[in-house]
């Protein structure tokens, strides 16, 4: 087995070159790894947009006076918030 990381940022983030270095290696295994690769940047702009929208709810429950005066809606940003931010780092 190869010590290589096919998941690694690198020169095979960009095009895959990695699942073309192994000819022994199973073709459905390097079409996985080819796909999986170019979802890279999608992943990273749904991660952005995850710290964007962490980050106004938490400017919305700050502008409205935080949790308490916000009642119920207060009470469901504030996990929801943190929910979406900490996956999106």
């Amino acid at each position: 087995m190869s010590d290589q990381n096919p998941f690694a940022v690198g020169e095979h983030a960009s095009g895959g070159h990695y699942a073309d270095a192994d000819p022994n290696q199973d073709p459905a295994l390097r079409q996985l790894i080819q796909l999986l690769t170019e979802t890279r940047s999608w992943v990273r702009l749904f991660g952005i947009l995850m710290l964007i929208g962490g980050a106004f709810m938490l400017l919305a429950v700050a502008m409205g006076g935080g949790a308490a005066r916000m009642g119920v809606m207060g009470v469901i940003y504030l996990p929801f918030a943190f929910l979406y931010i900490y996956p999106a780092m």
